[in-house]
């Protein structure tokens, strides 16, 4: 099983896959990125931090399941680290863009469960995306990809709430449904 969460950034993508990780037995994949890590972040746990040059090379390789380039840096998840975790019979959780979900779910269609995050508000939206723009963009940037990546009809499954306590109730609910066959 694969649980493909996506939404705006600052929606709790991250927040609710820690949350399965920590205490539901789900193993999260860890992305490559081309960003700089933030304070507290650590390489192999948060995120693979890599050059530009070598990501565009592991591009050319065919190493990425899904990749997208978003605020100048590129994110992508490796085909072979996924493949490690079906192949153990290890569910995986997943916080990718809608793209990598198509291509995920495209790859594996009968194991992947897509979720799209809603913001709660555009008000406590706009408080989190100013509480954790930094360097690498600007506010106004992360808040105009709002507009640009709200919709996205391809998710039978969005969630709209306004804690993460509500939205981790809805994201188990529906992947007790997709266990179950309800899906």
């Amino acid at each position: 099983m694969i649980v493909v969460l996506t939404g705006v950034s600052g929606v709790g993508k991250t927040t609710i896959a820690s949350i399965l990780e920590q205490n539901y037995g789900f193993f999260r994949s860890i992305s490559h990125t081309t960003r700089k890590k933030r304070e507290g972040e650590e390489d192999f746990k948060d995120y693979v931090f890599i050059g530009k040059h070598d990501f565009r090379q592991k591009i050319k390789s065919g190493f990425f399941l899904e990749f997208v380039e978003q605020f100048n840096n590129f994110y992508g998840t490796s085909y072979e680290q996924i493949q490690k975790l079906l192949d153990a019979k290890k569910p995986v959780i997943m916080c990718i863009s809608p793209e990598g979900f198509l291509a995920t779910k495209g790859k594996w269609p009968e194991k992947v469960l897509g979720i799209y995050l809603l913001p709660p508000s555009v008000e406590e939206l706009t408080r989190r995306v100013h509480a954790r723009a930094g360097r690498e963009h600007t506010c106004d940037d992360r808040l105009k990809a709002l507009c640009d990546t709200s919709g996205h009809e391809e998710f039978e499954h969005k969630i709209g709430a306004c804690t993460i306590e509500e939205t981790l109730k809805q994201v188990l609910a529906l992947i007790d449904d997709f266990r179950s066959g309800k899906l």
